[in-house]
C-alpha cells in the first residue's frame, strides 16, 4: 500500500517517525521525493541519524547514483515516454539487485527519489500520473511504503542550489 501523510514542518515529521515506524519487520521503505534544492539529503540525514542512535539500521539508496540506465533516460529529455521507460528500468535494477537482496538486513531503506518525482516531472509533460504508475507496477519496481514528498518556498531553493553551486557541490 502506498500512503500519504501532508506534514508541515520537521517536527511533525520526527513525530509521525517515532509514533509509528519503531517496529519489527522488514525494512520498511520510504522515498523521498522533491526538486534540487527541496531538503532531501537533510532530512533523510537527520532521519537516518536519529533511527542509528535508537539502534535501528538504515540503507540510503540514491536513484541518480545507483540507476545504471540513467544516461540512457537523459538522452530522452524531449520524450517523457521514453524517459520514463528508461527510469523504470533503472528502478527495476535498483530493487532486484540492492533493495530486494537488503529487505531483511536493515530496519529502514530509504530512497532519495524515486517514482513520486517521475510523477511529477512527467506529468507536466502530459504523461498521466496513472500511466506512471502502472508503468512502474507492471515494470517490477518495488513501491515504498510510505512516499515522502519535500516541498521549500522558491526562495529557500534557489539560495540553496547558489550556495551548492558556490560550494562545488552541484
Amino acid at each position: 500500500f502506498l500512503e500519504i501523510a501532508v506534514v508541515r514542518n520537521f517536527k511533525e515529521l520526527k513525530n509521525l517517525f517515532l509514533e509509528n515506524f519503531f517496529i519489527e519487520r522488514p525494512a520498511l521503505i520510504f522515498s523521498f521525493d522533491g526538486i534540487s534544492g527541496a531538503g532531501k539529503d537533510t532530512i533523510i540525514s537527520a532521519f537516518s541519524s536519529l533511527l542509528r542512535k535508537t539502534g535501528q539500521s538504515v540503507l540510503i539508496i540514491e536513484e541518480n547514483k545507483e540507476d545504471p540506465f540513467r544516461e540512457e533516460a537523459k538522452k530522452y529529455k524531449n520524450d517523457s515516454l521514453e524517459m520514463t521507460k528508461w527510469l523504470v528500468k533503472g528502478r527495476r535494477h535498483i530493487t532486484d539487485k540492492i533493495i530486494v537482496p537488503n529487505l531483511y538486513k536493515y530496519n529502514y531503506i530509504f530512497l532519495n527519489r524515486w517514482f513520486p518525482s517521475n510523477m511529477a516531472y512527467q506529468a507536466s509533460e502530459k504523461i498521466a500520473m496513472e500511466k506512471i504508475m502502472m508503468m512502474n507496477l507492471d515494470g517490477g519496481v518495488l513501491m515504498p511504503d510510505f512516499c515522502v514528498i519535500l516541498d521549500a518556498p522558491l526562495e529557500v531553493i534557489l539560495e540553496r542550489l547558489k550556495d551548492r553551486r558556490e560550494e562545488g557541490i552541484g
